[in-house]
């Protein structure tokens, strides 16, 4: 297939997209007097066809941002709309190798915080992008197509990384999320907000030792958590080797082959930052639970899941990952979120956050 030309359309624009460029690009030229509009030639420069844009026009009409001049042909945008378009914000939103997008409960809970944290902008929307391109020049030039304030990216993968060195030399704003989910990839060199995965390491130790178990599987990720963990309790001379940890990931887990090993291994506590929980039924039935206890990470699905089951001895470590998220997403909003965002700041590392503790006057 032949590649696309440079005059080519790089992505098919619908209206709300179209409306967007409107406001991002052509408001800020119309600052005390109206200036015409021009269905075609937007048209022509956005490379779509002109019955959408005037559909996207019309309403925008109705919003009040384009307007009819008596004795005056066509549409005029709004100088009185400058005041409103103070606070519009877009930001785009982008995973991985920017693929299709699937939100995870983790990344809803950033976003959440994120758009919290702004909720006294005028007017907030995101973009959720889908990349085509195959360059890094090319994905670079269709994510700058898009009008966007600024952009977050969720754990892009190091191949991604050019295409950030592009962006950034065209001082879009932008963010980098790494949660913990993929703690095995390396942050970008700047604009990341990350999770101190060490802190949680330590957590989960300082849960083992006091729980009082001493048979112990680590079955999850070979990360800075799992390597956190084991240090802490080498600290502690706490009788945990390298043959105590088996590899537990989205790509290779394996149930029976855990229970063979816990049952070899007479194994009081199994811990995990990965796919066992999602194993747990299916563990169920392959091995009795009476005498089993499960450290996992506090997703709050793995935390309803637990309410859900009250048969399953699923123990927590004392922090709030929920909390942890918002604060991910405030830190975003506080980076990006404002009038003149900026195109580049320091990695910041953000630490495990205890959850509040109840105070008993609260409860009379």
């Amino acid at each position: 297939m032949p590649n696309k030309s440079e005059n080519e359309k790089i992505y098919p624009l619908v209206q709300t997209e179209i409306q967007r460029y409107v406001m991002a690009h052509l408001m800020p030229q119309c600052t005390s007097e109206p200036l015409r509009f021009s269905e075609r030639e937007l048209a022509r420069t956005l490379k779509v066809n002109r019955l959408t844009v005037h559909r996207a026009a019309e309403d925008l009409l109705r919003r009040e941002y384009l307007i009819r001049i008596p004795g005056r042909r066509g549409l005029f945008l709004n100088p009185d709309c400058q005041t409103s378009l103070m606070g519009e914000k877009y930001y785009g939103v982008l995973f991985g190798k920017g693929s299709v997008p699937v939100l995870t409960m983790e990344e809803n809970q950033i976003l959440k915080g994120f758009f919290t944290a702004g909720q006294n902008e005028t007017y907030i929307d995101c973009q959720f992008l889908t990349l085509t391109g195959q360059s890094s020049e090319r994905i670079a030039m269709e994510i700058m197509s898009y009008p966007l304030h600024a952009l977050i990216w969720f754990f892009p993968r190091p191949e991604m990384y050019p295409v950030i060195d592009l962006l950034m030399e065209k001082s879009l704003p932008l963010a980098i999320v790494n949660p913990v989910k993929d703690s095995r990839i390396v942050p970008y060199r700047t604009n990341s907000i990350t999770i101190d995965y060490s802190a949680i390491g330590r957590m989960f130790a300082e849960k083992v030792l006091e729980s009082g178990f001493r048979k112990v599987i680590f079955a999850g990720l070979k990360s800075p958590v799992f390597g956190s963990f084991r240090q802490t309790l080498a600290g502690s001379a706490f009788p945990f080797s390298a043959s105590d940890f088996i590899e537990y990931t989205p790509e290779n887990h394996d149930p029976e082959k855990l229970v063979s090993l816990i049952r070899k291994r007479k194994t009081e506590l199994v811990v995990s930052d990965g796919m066992v929980f999602h194993d747990l039924k299916r563990l169920a039935g392959l091995t009795d639970f009476s005498s089993l206890h499960f450290l996992l990470m506090p997703f709050r699905y793995v935390k309803n899941l637990a309410a859900a089951h009250p048969e399953y001895p699923l123990l927590f470590p004392d922090f709030s990952y929920d909390n942890l998220l918002t604060a991910i997403g405030k830190n975003l909003a506080a980076k990006l979120a404002v009038d003149a965002p900026a195109a580049h700041f320091p990695n910041e590392t953000l630490s495990v956050i205890k959850p509040n503790k109840i105070n008993e006057r609260n409860l009379l």
